[in-house]
């Protein structure tokens, strides 16, 4: 049995070193125990299982291997993490690890000049150094030849009122071919050149082993600049250079690693000894004086002038003259057949202010599917557009009839006999010459055949009158011909308006089809397309109705449509009504039933007898349109 002594004994010897809280219920309190320095216990309410709070921190910076704390999930009560090869250095701000990945762009930017950067060092005793490596997947799919590898830009902005960011420079790799086993590399060189990359250095993959083909510069005035001594070792300079400002140092070489050189070299002036040398191999040319005249087997240059000999006295020659005028000139002496052709491995571009050339014919011709195209552009930027002109040049006063130009459209017939049937034609002429009363005439032709040979006939005539200001038109050739026009004919003037007589066909089963007189006013909508309608007072259209003379007496007409002013309404004519008012043949009178006509007279006691038309189909609606002028009121 124990004193209460013992038990108070024991109870402060337990709280001497370890403090054991035995018994505890759950509670929703929030605040931790922590002790302080002294061993004193207290609670903080700051720290909390589950519950946000804030965590006091020093600035640290100069602990080295630093080990940053993460968690496995976004949410959640989480312990606290760390990685051996994930780690900071608080004194450099150097953050280390094995591998850093993302999926998007890994950004550095700073205000300190050269302070902003990427840098790789690596710390192992091997050989090897750091790798940047730029890899393109095409996430799992095959690649595609010319496939962009990766690409380095170096961007920065230029003057504009708000800057620009700006390419100036580019590093591209790509992959020139991706068959398995003859992969085929690409990696070019680019800086800005007004405004746009172009390429400075490219190297290219070729098919043959251990050879890559190298560009350099861009452009046909490019400078490229070696400082120290080129040596080619692998083959022969088969293009021709070209020393601006002479040559300085020595060329060295033989007749056998130098493309063109001849065996013999003729008298040179300045080139000692001053006298005909022949060797089948040449001396270096150490020095070089004044070039008066040279001939290279069948070349001859001398002065401005350089004339090619294909055979005897047929020659090609090129002379320049004063302000640079320079003329090309071939001769045949024996016939007419120096011809100067032109075999060109892409585009001909020529910048002038003029082309002139004297010849009877020009052709250009093409095998590709819609060629040849001759285009004629304006770029300024202006109204003006690209002219094409054709003149008549005669060399004295112009004379009536005088045909200015012609534009033919030419191809084969049928069977092949005649390649070049006139199937149609654009001419403009000389109606009359004299001064201030000039006046010309336009006229296209089409070809036309009666079955048994075929010719050109105008279909259509502009022709200027020399006094009055006026154009006569003339549409069509022959009585049978047929003019359609797809919208409206209208008569700008008070003039006449002349027509011998009309066709009209018999319209489609389709509700307001028509082919007759149509106005276009009433202001009406909401109209059914194929209902007869009335003119009222109030000038605007009504179903028309025989019960009475109100809806009766006046203007009818066919809607073609829901709007009077846009559809139009027909007053004459052939049209298709939405309704089989009789059968073939039948005289047709309005109806008691709005809108409607019918083979039967109305028989009602005030009722309106009005013919409109006769009906010329039993069950399509089609019936010729003619209301009479005149109407009799039924009375019983």
């Amino acid at each position: 049995m124990k004193f209460i002594g013992q038990y108070i004994q024991q109870l402060i010897a337990r709280f001497r070193a370890d403090v054991y809280l035995e018994s505890l219920s759950d509670t929703s309190e929030t605040g931790v125990l922590v002790v302080d320095s002294a061993g004193k216990i207290s609670k903080n309410a700051g720290i909390s299982s589950g519950v946000a709070g804030t965590v006091t921190l020093a600035n640290e910076g100069s602990d080295q291997t630093c080990f940053p704390a993460f968690v496995t999930a976004a949410t959640g009560d989480l312990a606290l993490k760390t990685n051996s090869s994930f780690t900071f250095d608080s004194l450099t701000g150097a953050l280390s690890s094995v591998t850093f990945t993302t999926t998007g762009i890994m950004q550095c930017s700073g205000l300190v000049a050269g302070a902003s950067g990427i840098s790789s060092t690596s710390t192992n005793a091997a050989a090897a150094g750091p790798v940047l490596n730029l890899t393109k997947n095409r996430n799992g799919a095959s690649a595609v030849n010319n496939d962009e590898a990766g690409e380095i830009q170096f961007n920065g902005v230029n003057d504009a009122g708000t800057p620009e960011s700006i390419s100036y420079a580019q590093i591209v790799s790509s992959s020139a071919l991706v068959t398995d086993g003859d992969e085929r590399g690409k990696l070019e060189l680019k800086v800005a050149n007004d405004g746009t990359l172009r390429n400075g250095i490219t190297f290219l993959g070729t098919d043959t082993a251990e050879e890559v083909d190298v560009t350099i510069g861009n452009g046909a005035a490019s400078l490229t600049t070696i400082a120290g001594d080129l040596a080619i070792t692998g083959g022969n300079i088969t293009n021709a250079i070209t020393f601006d400002s002479g040559l300085s140092g020595t060329l060295t070489g033989s007749s056998t690693s130098c493309t063109g050189q001849a065996a013999t070299v003729a008298t040179i002036a300045g080139l000692a000894p001053n006298t005909a040398t022949t060797a089948a191999a040449q001396p270096n040319i150490t020095s070089l004086g004044t070039l008066t005249s040279l001939d290279v087997d069948q070349v001859n240059i001398n002065n401005a002038r350089i004339i090619l000999t294909g055979d005897t006295d047929d020659t090609f020659a090129i002379t320049c003259g004063t302000h640079g005028a320079t003329t090309i000139e071939t001769t045949d002496t024996a016939a007419a057949a120096a011809n100067l052709g032109f075999n060109i491995d892409g585009a001909i571009t020529a910048t002038s202010t003029s082309f002139s050339a004297i010849t009877d014919d020009f052709t250009i011709s093409s095998p590709t599917s819609g060629h040849p195209t001759l285009t004629i552009a304006h770029t300024g930027n202006n109204n003006q557009g690209g002219e094409l002109v054709l003149h008549n040049k005669r060399g004295s006063a112009g004379v009536d009839g005088d045909i200015c130009g012609l534009i033919h459209f030419k191809a084969p017939n049928h069977d092949g006999s005649d390649n070049f049937i006139f199937y149609s034609s654009i001419v403009g002429s000389i109606v009359e010459s004299n001064d201030t009363d000039e006046a010309g005439k336009l006229e296209l032709y089409v070809s036309t055949s009666d079955g048994s040979s075929s010719s050109p006939q105008a279909g259509l005539i502009l022709t200027g009158s020399a006094s009055s200001n006026d154009v006569d038109v003339s549409i069509g050739s022959g009585a049978t011909s047929v003019t359609t026009i797809a919208g409206r004919a209208r008569s700008t003037s008070s003039g006449d308006f002349s027509i011998p007589f009309r066709i009209f066909g018999v319209t489609s089963d389709t509700d307001g089809s028509f082919d007759g007189d149509v106005v276009r006013f009433g202001s009406t909508t909401s109209m059914t397309t194929g209902a007869i309608y009335h003119y009222n007072s109030s000038g605007n259209w009504e179903l028309a109705n025989a019960t009475n003379s109100t809806k009766s007496d006046g203007l009818l007409g066919v809607a073609l449509g829901a709007a009077s002013d846009t559809n139009g309404v027909l007053l004459r004519g052939m049209v298709t009504l939405d309704h089989d008012p009789g059968a073939v043949g039948d005289v047709l009178f309005l109806s008691t039933t709005a809108g409607d006509c019918s083979s039967t007279a109305p028989s009602g006691n005030g009722n309106i007898v009005r013919i409109i038309g006769y009906c010329l189909d039993a069950s399509n609606g089609q019936v010729w349109f003619n209301p009479d002028n005149t109407f009799v009121e039924y009375a019983t």
